[in-house]
């Protein structure tokens, strides 16, 4: 197991110790971690030995020292046992896409809501849509959740920040509909109902015209109490054999 280092420093609120230990990032190459606020060198020990047997067996291979890109990295390569390769590959897309690009090279000990606020109106004058960042979003907050948990954070930035709002408008313009007006409604039940439709299908008049009233926004009931014939639908009679 690697060895690390105990000190201290006086400032204003007095004593505060730290420790300094040597880590060896995702890339390969090698580096220090260092964790400060200790009030007392016994303290800081007990810490750096929890976080050396975690980096001894594996539970933690990266540092709040680390940048986002590779932290999400680590993260990623964590959760691929949780979920499938094609999830694991729109999440990828989903951050490199959105996040990576506008915070990839910032440390994750100096992420604060303000940078990650800033972030996201960076990826969106990018030219990434308000979905996919409020989807990078959820991704790099549940990312971040995970480094509070292994003591990488004292607390999730991404929790305070606040992604842009849905963007509905592709959702209402597949969603709007016009209503038939009585006229049009008159009209296509006139056709419906006129000789030679029995020799296409029996069923056809009913079934086109549930489809049409549905795509209204109309019950069957309140439309059939709107008909111009005042009477329900029922079953045509077959045609006669030639």
């Amino acid at each position: 197991m690697a060895d690390g280092h105990v000190g201290y420093r006086d400032g204003p609120k007095g004593r505060s110790h730290y420790y300094t230990i040597p880590i060896t990032r995702p890339d390969g190459t090698r580096g220090q971690e260092q964790r400060r606020g200790f009030k007392s060198e016994r303290a800081a020990r007990a810490a750096m030995r929890k976080r050396l047997v975690e980096l001894e067996s594996g539970v933690a291979t990266v540092t709040c020292n680390q940048t986002v890109a590779e932290y999400l990295a680590f993260w990623l390569g964590q959760i691929k046992r949780d979920v499938s390769q094609s999830t694991l590959a729109k999440y990828e897309r989903t951050l490199r896409g959105a996040l990576v690009p506008v915070l990839g090279a910032q440390r994750l000990s100096k992420l604060t809501p303000f940078l990650i606020d800033a972030a996201y109106n960076q990826a969106l004058a990018r030219g990434a849509s308000a979905n996919q960042v409020r989807s990078a979003h959820t991704l790099f907050k549940a990312a971040l959740s995970r480094a509070v948990d292994w003591d990488l954070l004292p607390r999730n930035p991404c929790a305070s920040a606040k992604p842009p709002r849905k963007d509905r408008s592709l959702e209402a313009e597949d969603a709007r509909v016009r209503a038939l007006t009585d006229e049009e409604a008159s009209r296509l039940l006139a056709a419906l109902d006129g000789p030679g439709w029995p020799l296409i299908s029996p069923w056809a008049p009913a079934s086109a015209a549930a489809r049409c009233w549905a795509s209204a926004g109309a019950t069957w009931t309140s439309r059939r109490r709107r008909s111009p014939y005042g009477r329900r639908w029922s079953r045509p009679p077959w045609p006669e054999a030639a």
